[in-house]
């Protein structure tokens, strides 16, 4: 959750855009839509600690990515 101030305030530093904040805001609510509609038949399928572990996974490689884009300049 702190994810959910955190990357907006960052692109917000980096970019002085509030187009932009408001833009990275708004996409942070996709994830959250579409785990509502594939989270309970995916855990029916997986089990809830096997999608548990896929979606940390997931969000370690797309947390990790941002800084490693930022000092690359993209």
């Amino acid at each position: 959750m702190l994810s959910g101030v955190a990357l907006p305030l960052f692109v917000l530093s980096l970019t002085e855009s509030v187009a932009q904040l408001g833009l990275i805001t708004a996409l942070q609510t996709v994830p959250l839509f579409v785990m509502g509609l594939i989270g309970g038949p995916a855990v029916d399928r997986l089990g809830a600690r096997r999608v548990s572990v896929l979606t940390d996974l997931i969000a370690l490689l797309a947390f990790g990515a941002v800084p490693l884009l930022a000092a690359l300049g993209s």
